[in-house]
């Protein structure tokens, strides 16, 4: 029917041959492409707890707080420290998962800090959570809750908007 030259022929093939290996490879990098945008909403989803399970300690740290009547140091310790440790330490091991190698030992060291300032002089206690944030003399708290503030920053600074 149709007078098909070798030339012509050779060409068809090769032309079928390029548009099904670009069509994989597109397929490919489609999937790829999806499959991290999938990733990288979880990783902003999980950003988000994570963020969310230190905003109640922040909030607590603000001046404002010091006015309330009855508020004393221990009350002080036991909001921020102990109230909230639970939380936040299943929120830095579940969003750990997410970061990389090098930033998650960042993350842990900076938790390790936050968490378990003395941890050489008293190893594991979680009793010690907080000692380093108590104090005799209400006089230091402002540099007690700065101090708490840089630390928790450090930690959330690791989950991105």
């Amino acid at each position: 029917m149709f007078d098909i030259s070798p030339e012509t022929k050779e060409k068809i093939i090769i032309g079928l041959f390029i548009a099904i290996v670009s069509g994989i490879i597109i397929h490919l990098i489609v999937k790829r492409w999806n499959k991290s945008n999938i990733r990288y909403h979880e990783y902003l989803r999980a950003s988000k707890e994570f963020r969310d399970a230190f905003m109640p300690a922040l909030d607590e740290l603000n001046p404002i707080e010091d006015i309330k009547s009855g508020y004393t140091i221990d009350i002080f310790s036991f909001n921020i420290t102990v109230r909230h440790f639970e939380k936040q330490r299943l929120a830095v091991n579940t969003f750990a998962q997410y970061l990389s190698p090098w930033n998650r030992k960042k993350l842990m060291k900076a938790w390790q800090e936050y968490a378990y300032p003395y941890e050489k002089k008293f190893p594991g206690d979680f009793d010690e959570v907080g000692f380093d944030y108590k104090t005799v003399n209400p006089a230091d708290e402002p540099e007690i809750r700065e101090r708490m503030r840089k630390r928790i920053n450090k930690i959330i600074s690791f989950g991105k908007y």
